[in-house]
C-alpha cells in the first residue's frame, strides 16, 4: 500500500499529515463563550467582550496549549503546508453546518510570504473548503509588514494593525455574502477585526 505521507505527531504513515488519532488528542473548547471562543463557566458571561463590545464573532477550536502548539510551530516555521491542509480539513468537520459562502484567509505580506513560501491560513481555508464546499478568495492584502504581535498590548496591536489591509478586485464579489474570516492562531482578535472592517 502506497501512503502519502506520515503523521506530523506520531510519525506514523497516514494519508493526512496529521492523523484522525493525533487530531483526537486536541482538545476542543467545549463551553465557549459565543463571541470570542474563550473557555467559560456555564453560566457566565465573558467580561472582556462586554468591556470590549466586540462586533466581531470568533470561533476557535481549541487552546493555544499542549500538542497544538508544536503542530502549528511546524506548519508556520518548518515549511509544512501539507500540514496546514490537514488541520483544514478537520476543521472543516468541524464547522459542518456553517452558513458561509465564501472562506477568506488572512493574508501574509509579501516579504513574509516570500520567506515561508507560503501564506499557511490559505491552507487551512482550502482544507475547510474542500470539506464544506466553499469557495476560497483572496480578497485581502497586507499592505505593511509588522513584527511578531503575541507579546503585544491590544492597544499597541491595533496601533500596528491600524489600515495595514487593503482590499483586492475579489473583495468587490463578495457584497452580500456571508464571509467567513480564517487564520490559524487568535490572541485578542485585533487581526481579524482589522481585515474585517477592511471587508
Amino acid at each position: 500500500m502506497l501512503w502519502l505521507t506520515r503523521c506530523a505527531q506520531c510519525r506514523r504513515p497516514h494519508k493526512r499529515a496529521l492523523c484522525s488519532s493525533c487530531w483526537a488528542q486536541i482538545e476542543p473548547i467545549v463551553q465557549p463563550c459565543p463571541r470570542c471562543s474563550l473557555p467559560l463557566s456555564p453560566g457566565q458571561t465573558c467580561p472582556d467582550c462586554l468591556r470590549l463590545q466586540r462586533i466581531l464573532h470568533h470561533r476557535a477550536y481549541t487552546l493555544y496549549q499542549g500538542p497544538i502548539q508544536g503542530l502549528i510551530y511546524q506548519m508556520k516555521y518548518h515549511h509544512r503546508p501539507q500540514l496546514a491542509l490537514a488541520l483544514g480539513l478537520y476543521l472543516g468537520e468541524w464547522l459542518q453546518g456553517s452558513q458561509a459562502d465564501v472562506l477568506v484567509p488572512i493574508p501574509l505580506h509579501a516579504e513574509r510570504l516570500e520567506q515561508r513560501g507560503y501564506n499557511q491560513a490559505e491552507h487551512l481555508a482550502q482544507g475547510i473548503g474542500q470539506v464544506l464546499g466553499i469557495p476560497v478568495r483572496q480578497a485581502l492584502t497586507r499592505n505593511r509588514a509588522t513584527e511578531a504581535l503575541h507579546n503585544l498590548s491590544i492597544p499597541v496591536r491595533e496601533s500596528m494593525l491600524k489600515e495595514a489591509f487593503d482590499v483586492t478586485a475579489v473583495a468587490k464579489q463578495l457584497s452580500g455574502k456571508k464571509v467567513l474570516l480564517v487564520d490559524d492562531i487568535v490572541t485578542t482578535g485585533t487581526t481579524l477585526r482589522e481585515a474585517y472592517e477592511r471587508l
